[in-house]
């Protein structure tokens, strides 16, 4: 809903988003979302560079949550001062739960 009030309110429409929640924080969002493209952020006014959790390592885990491998430079020195640009082309990782705090930052006041 939040996502689709700001693209109204940049086209010029008067939105008011029901909110089922009684604050932004009422409730976990879930882990994160890698996001591939950011064509539409952009063009909501979103940057999300800021926010970026940059992943270079992976784990793969049993269903009892044993390691059952590893790929990446998870503690390696490029990884402590990797430092991405805006235009790197590399996806974004980003928590839910800030995803939906920039996307709700756009709105007017008063709008849910």
């Amino acid at each position: 809903g939040a996502a689709v009030a700001v693209a109204l309110q940049s086209r010029g429409f008067d939105v008011l988003v029901l909110e089922a929640d009684a604050s932004l924080d009422s409730r976990k969002q879930g882990y994160g979302l890698t996001i591939q493209r950011q064509d539409a952020m952009q063009a909501m006014g979103i940057n999300l560079a800021q926010d970026d959790a940059p992943s270079t390592s992976h784990y793969t885990f049993s269903a009892d949550g044993a390691i059952l491998g590893f790929f990446g430079e998870a503690f390696g020195d490029k990884s402590k001062v990797r430092r991405e640009s805006d235009a790197s082309g590399r996806f974004i990782h980003i928590p839910r739960q800030k995803l939906r705090a920039r996307v709700v930052e756009q709105l007017r006041p008063g709008t849910i």
